[in-house]
């Protein structure tokens, strides 16, 4: 609960009032029409949808919570596996299709920037088969807002904690906030209705209670390939997105991070937060800190998870490159 009780404040900030919409039908719902009413309500990257093109600008926090920078992203989707992407910083610059494809770059800057872009255009984690997944709903309340919460979660993590828990709107069914076992908080504002989906204009991710990124949408219209063409990949990504439960269910080899005496003496604890690519073979790629309470934990955390191995992430039956995050605790009564 600890985790929940901490982003309450973050999230109490960011939820503010929506643009009218129509409610919908008040009838009860299993937790896995839940789930499926909020993924195809919120999806705006699935087959059938028309083509359409965003612009949304955002601004980065470091890891004291202090601003970095500000940027944009552009995209111009026409259906899965063809679009183009554009993202702009003092620090991070990506364009897709385009040279910064290979050999690819992945950090900190990288990792919140495209999160950011997903929880705009498809902001329920990817879980795979719901097979050995549990699901379950609750109620609770933030302020003045009621939320109607399904949590994810399997028996065999975390002490059976939901993974993922997304709350929407009790009254409207409009999803508003999703909470993260990696301290994670995301909150959905300002929503509007495009392509007969549910889109929030104003997105906010943060990590053990301190705002990470943060963007709202400027542009959002149809967009007409034939009337202005840009160049779109041809294939689906090179990577998938995946929830760290999703993950730590391929863990084969792990070394077990060492407390650094002098935190430990110091009393310093916290969770770190590292997001990390994973090739084809198991093997991480890239790692950085996402949120760390101290440099010595980051370090401890880093210098022991980048050996850690994985049997590969299999999409279609294809090995496939994975991006994920990794959590590490450390509690110096224990």
């Amino acid at each position: 609960m600890n985790r929940i009780s901490t982003s309450l404040s973050v999230v109490s900030l960011f939820l503010v009032a929506l643009l009218p919409q129509a409610s919908i039908a008040q009838t009860v719902e299993s937790p896995l029409d839940q789930l499926d009413r909020i993924i195809s309500d919120t999806s705006l990257d699935r087959t059938g949808v028309s083509p359409w093109h965003l612009r949304l600008s955002f601004s980065l926090f470091n890891l004291k919570g202090k601003h970095q920078e500000d940027g944009t992203i552009e995209e111009w989707w026409v259906s899965p596996g063809r679009s183009r992407i554009v993202i702009a910083s003092p620090s991070y610059n990506s364009t897709v299709p385009g040279p910064s494809e290979s050999p690819g770059h992945y950090d900190r800057e990288a990792y919140l920037t495209n999160q950011l872009l997903t929880e705009v255009v498809h902001p329920v984690p990817n879980f795979g088969r719901l097979d050995g997944w549990d699901l379950r709903s609750s109620q609770r309340s933030v302020g003045n807002v009621n939320l109607s919460c399904i949590g994810v979660s399997r028996a065999n993590l975390y002490g059976g904690v939901p993974q993922s828990e997304l709350c929407s709107e009790r009254d409207s069914g409009i999803f508003r906030v999703e909470y993260g076992t990696a301290l994670l908080t995301v909150t959905r504002n300002n929503s509007v209705r495009f392509m007969d989906k549910s889109l929030a204009l104003d997105n906010a991710i943060a990590y053990g209670g301190q705002v990470a990124i943060q963007g709202h949408v400027d542009t959002l219209e149809a967009y007409d390939p034939a009337q202005s063409p840009v160049t779109l990949t041809t294939a689906p990504s090179s990577a998938i997105s995946l929830p760290s439960a999703v993950v730590a269910g391929h863990i084969l080899t792990h070394e077990q991070p060492v407390y650094p005496p002098g935190a430990k003496m110091a009393h310093i604890a916290g969770t770190v937060v590292l997001c990390a690519t994973i090739s084809k073979e198991g093997k991480i790629t890239f790692l950085d800190v996402v949120t760390s309470p101290d440099q010595s934990l980051s370090k401890s955390a880093m210098d022991a998870i980048r050996n850690w191995t994985y049997t590969p992430y299999l999409l279609n039956g294809e090995p496939t490159k994975v991006e994920t995050t990794i959590t590490t605790n450390y509690n110096f009564n224990h």
